[in-house]
Order: C-alpha cells, then structure tokens, then sequence
C-alpha cells in the first residue's frame, strides 16, 4: 500500500494517505476522518483490491464519498495474470497452455 500511495501521490502531485480495511493500521475508517477534520471537501478512495466482496465493502462504509471499483475487474490485470503464467511456465520448462 505505501508504493501504491507513493505512486498516486507522483501522479497527483500531492500527498496521498492511505488506510486498511483487513488488518494492520491506519483504518482506512481513520484515515478518512482524519481527512475530514483537516477540511477535505472531497474523499475518494482508490481501491487496491482485486475483486468485489466483503472488504470493498467496508472500503464503501468507510464515509469516503467516492469508491473505486477493484482493479482485478480491468483487462490490463488479467493480461498480467496471464503474462505471469506464461513466464512461470516457462522458467519450468513447460509451453504456455499445457497442463
């Protein structure tokens, strides 16, 4: 989650917090209500999960107004998958499609 928010922050140019809704700390709960104290007008949350499902959930609970969806919904996710399939099998020595 720290490179993900490193990431964004270079994108956007300003500092971007982040927050958990499985385990470890800050809650993404925190997170946004410390944004809001310090006059956020605006919270959106970027989703860093790869499906739907309980912890979107609680992302979309957490009083951002905004949610994205995961990423695992995006092509772009499953080509990786797929790419990393691909070299996996190969470093066994195996063609790509065999099973």
């Amino acid at each position: 989650m720290r490179a993900a928010a490193r990431l964004l922050a270079r994108r956007l140019r300003r500092p971007v917090p982040y927050g958990f809704v499985a385990a470890g700390g800050p809650s993404l709960d925190e997170v946004v209500a410390r944004q809001r104290r310090r006059g956020a007008g605006r919270v959106v949350v970027a989703s860093y999960l790869l499906a739907p499902g309980r912890f979107l959930d609680r992302m979309r609970a957490c009083g951002a107004d905004a949610v994205t969806a995961p990423i695992g919904a995006h092509d772009a996710a499953a080509r990786l998958v797929l790419r990393r399939y691909d070299e996996a099998r190969a470093r066994m020595g195996e063609p790509a499609g065999v099973q």
